[in-house]
């Protein structure tokens, strides 16, 4: 059904046509190709085409459907997760002591306690004003920080520490106390942050969430809270690098490279 030219020898379908080269009767290299179907079997090819093309889509669809929906049911989508990392869903889950596919226990291994002690935090000592207005004047040293959605910017909170200190003291108490956060702290301005590269791809920007200054504000001081008791009590290993005061990536290499230093001198 494909002419080959120069020879103009008829010698392969239009699937197969794709893959030659060189005319099968002669060996003469191919320049062009021409299909001479007649009507009817252009339909049929047509046809054929389009069935594949939807078996394609079909497969595209069960694949999609294998990933998103529950193994063992195949009727409900999956939102459960099981610490292996497989999932189904909840009610085939909740009948569930291992999971279907992997055959592992859905159980959290045994931690030995390190300590018997609670971590306890009293909010009228915590969130005194004398307090608040420390934390107002430190977090707020960079004027330029931006206000989250409540509109509160740094320099207001700066230079009016010794003013909202006891206002926001009774609000952190309460907030505490009853286990509410006010709507405006739960809420964030996010904005797309260039990194390199070219401005039209996605890929290279990253979202950066402006929250409140005054939520900031409030948890970092139950963060000092727990690292105290955290510290207090050796709850945190030594080795422990990243994310903690005083030390850094600088720290790791320097007690990496004495320790290498001395295994290797003895």
């Amino acid at each position: 059904s494909v002419l080959v030219e120069p020879c103009g020898h008829v010698c392969s379908c239009l699937a197969c046509s794709k893959l030659l080269k060189k005319c099968i009767q002669c060996r003469v290299p191919i320049e062009k190709q021409i299909c001479v179907l007649n009507s009817n079997e252009k339909d049929n090819l047509s046809l054929i085409e389009n069935n594949l093309s939807v078996k394609k889509l079909q497969q595209q669809l069960q694949d999609i459907k294998e990933q998103t929906m529950c193994p063992v049911c195949m009727d409900k989508q999956k939102n459960m997760v099981f610490l292996c990392g497989h999932g189904t869903c909840q009610m085939c889950g909740d009948q569930m002591n291992e999971c279907p596919i992997c055959l592992e226990t859905d159980e959290l291994p045994d931690f030995p306690s390190r300590t018997n002690k609670v971590f306890t935090l009293n909010p009228y000592i915590s969130f005194i004003p004398l307090n608040i207005e420390k934390y107002l004047y430190d977090i707020s040293n960079d004027i330029s920080k931006s206000a989250g959605p409540d509109k509160v910017v740094a320099s207001v909170l700066k230079n009016c520490s010794a003013s909202l200190a006891k206002p926001l003291s009774k609000i952190f108490v309460k907030s505490f106390s009853d286990g509410v956060l006010p709507n405006y702290w739960k809420l964030a301005n996010v904005t797309p942050l260039f990194k390199s590269g070219t401005r039209i791809a996605v890929s290279n920007y990253r979202a950066v969430s402006l929250t409140s200054i005054v939520g900031k504000v409030m948890e970092r001081i139950l963060r000092d809270e727990l690292m105290v008791f955290l510290l207090m009590n050796r709850l945190i290993n030594e080795k422990q690098h990243g994310f903690m005061s005083g030390k850094s990536c600088t720290t790791n290499l320097i007690e990496f490279i004495d320790k290498v230093t001395y295994e290797m001198e003895t």
